[in-house]
């Protein structure tokens, strides 16, 4: 599956979407729960979490932003937002990465007008969310953070759910001890193949951990974090002491 982002061109790009018939002020809470947001907002790398509650009576994305101390807003550039994270000292401030519905929003304009608060108004914002470090829901590997903004109203056939995948393996001399791979907390189980691999797809970026059940109960566990979008790989061999978890460099969405 090909990775999907999105060029904003002018002001208008998505905000004109907002107009048409009377929305329905039931709260779907179905759709958003899905995304994981009502999960994170006691996460240690969230730095702002706003329910729909909470956004009703903000006029602009860039006010509730404000509402972070981490961040600061400078005057759009090219690829950039304009929306920074200070940083300790004298180090210049970062630019964070911007994402509507985890589709992540790129300037391809130096017009300074086209700001994030041209992406979705306040009325139909569900939730925002700054996120920042490695236990991010998404993979960030400059470190200095991302925004994600959720709409309901803004969701169309190409948004790719907000899930990463686990790709295991289970080597070693008796690998075949391991019958079966369970999910925790969420309970998911799998069985590993003939050449000890397993997969666990659909799963809400997160902390988990692997346990690996042979036919008399619990082997071992390992924690495993996963990523919106992105593969993390697990290997464990068995009879060891040892065993590794790594986020992988290949994102699922590109592969």
């Amino acid at each position: 599956m090909a990775r999907h982002i999105v060029a904003v061109m002018a002001v208008v790009a998505l905000a004109s979407c907002a107009g048409g018939g009377a929305r329905n002020l039931q709260p779907e809470r179905s759709w958003i729960a899905s995304t994981g947001f009502p999960d994170r907002g006691d996460w240690p790398s969230a730095s702002l979490h706003l329910s729909r509650v909470e956004i009703a009576t903000v006029a602009r994305v860039s006010h509730l932003l404000l509402r972070d101390s981490t961040l600061v807003l400078g005057r759009p550039w090219r690829e950039s937002w304009g929306v920074h994270r200070r940083l300790p000292g004298d180090a210049p401030g970062c630019s964070l990465r911007v994402m509507l519905n985890g589709v992540e929003m790129v300037r391809n304009s130096d017009d300074r007008l086209i700001n994030v608060d041209a992406l979705v108004p306040t009325g139909e914002l569900d939730g925002i969310e700054v996120h920042h470090g490695e236990e991010s829901p998404v993979w960030d590997p400059l470190g200095c953070g991302t925004v994600l903004l959720w709409s309901e109203r803004f969701t169309d056939s190409q948004n790719e759910p907000f899930h990463g995948r686990i790709d295991g393996v289970v080597a070693g001399e008796h690998a075949d001890m391991v019958v079966e791979v369970r999910l925790d907390p969420v309970g998911k189980t799998t069985r590993p193949d003939r050449e000890g691999r397993f997969e666990f797809y659909g799963v809400l970026p997160g902390a988990y951990d692997v346990v690996y059940l042979g036919a008399g109960g619990e082997l071992a566990r390992r924690d495993a974090r996963v990523y919106a979008y992105w593969d993390t790989e697990l290997e464990w061999f068995y009879p060891t002491r040892g065993g590794r978890s790594a986020a992988s460099h290949a994102s699922s969405m590109d592969s």
